[in-house]
């Protein structure tokens, strides 16, 4: 029978998440439980997930932070047109772990690997959504979040800081802000509604309810349900912007006057002034002067480890 194929990204997280997951996955077997590979890059990881589902693996397993589980989302999107409905399982080691988080899925590297190793072929699925964009003509996904403007420049600055989850981001947050970021006019046309002028200073587009590990700008949004939302901030006194901090972390700034969000399958933007644009942390422009964000809607299968598997008592799954 053939084996899951685990695609880890070793340069993923912190050194403990890294120690935890090597524990867990020793003491369920290594490679005689799993084939394993480790990419050099995000381009060869694509090219291993690809590869392994034509090849007949019966789930893939990606093990780093949201960017890596991006760069697999995309290879099996690649091979769903020879092999369709891939199966994708999670083991976040990154930084923040949004997508994972979102999901209900166990956030401990350890018990996520344990909740997907005994997976069984009648195992229960979900559907999972990817997103896709094209920047000034060029085309790429995201499986959890696109950020523009102040979301981008966070996620940017984050990259550099010896912290991990929440603390990380909000270090970058505070230096963003500090360096003084201008908003810029742009101009937002959303599910084929009249364009219209806006004076943002960050807009994300969610697949899955929070970015920069923990920040909830898009609460409702969910990777399963057929649509993105989106969340305009628009510039404030600097004060009104930090006093937003906590009530984001909540998910609770609907309603606030510098706040739009809603819902959407179609987002289109242009921009007065170049701004920088990240995908799942990874920050793919950074004078981008067009994005046209859209939905692929049950793209992949999710393999939700606690409840396909015999998994150990307490291993999350996904709010209903």
């Amino acid at each position: 029978m053939a084996r899951p194929v685990l695609i880890v990204n070793s340069r993923s997280g912190t050194p403990r998440r890294r120690r935890r997951f090597l524990r867990a996955l020793d003491a369920l077997g290594g490679e005689r439980r799993f084939d394993l590979r480790r990419p050099s890059s995000a381009e060869q990881a694509a090219e291993q997930a690809a590869a392994a589902w034509l090849g007949g693996a019966p789930l893939i397993i990606s093990a780093g932070g949201d960017g890596s589980m991006r760069a697999v989302a995309g290879g099996l999107l690649e091979a769903a047109a020879q092999r369709p409905a891939p199966l994708l399982g999670l083991v976040p080691l990154g930084r923040g772990n949004d997508l994972v988080r979102g999901l209900g899925l166990p956030l401990d590297p350890g018990r996520a690997l344990e909740a997907l190793a005994g997976r069984g072929a009648s195992g229960e699925t979900a559907p999972l959504d990817v997103g896709h964009v094209t920047i000034d003509g060029r085309e790429a996904i995201f499986i959890n979040a696109l950020g523009i403007g102040l979301d981008a420049e966070v996620a940017r600055r984050a990259g550099s800081i010896a912290l991990e989850g929440l603390p990380a981001y909000l270090v970058a947050l505070l230096g963003a802000l500090a360096a003084g970021l201008r908003p810029w006019p742009a101009t937002v046309r959303i599910d084929q509604r009249p364009a219209r002028e806006v004076p943002a200073l960050l807009m994300t587009i969610g697949n899955g309810p929070s970015t920069g590990g923990g920040f909830r700008l898009v609460p409702h949004a969910a990777a399963t349900d057929g649509v993105l939302d989106y969340c305009i901030g628009r510039q404030g006194p600097w004060l009104s912007i930090l006093g937003l901090v906590p009530r984001v972390l909540r998910g609770r700034h609907g309603g606030h006057r510098l706040v739009e969000m809603g819902h959407c399958t179609d987002f289109e933007v242009s921009f007065s002034r170049p701004v920088a644009v990240h995908a799942d942390g990874e920050v793919l422009a950074t004078a981008a002067e067009h994005c046209r964000v859209g939905l692929d809607a049950a793209a992949l299968r999710l393999a939700r480890g606690g409840a396909i598997l015999a998994a150990p008592t307490g291993s999350g799954e996904r709010r209903g």
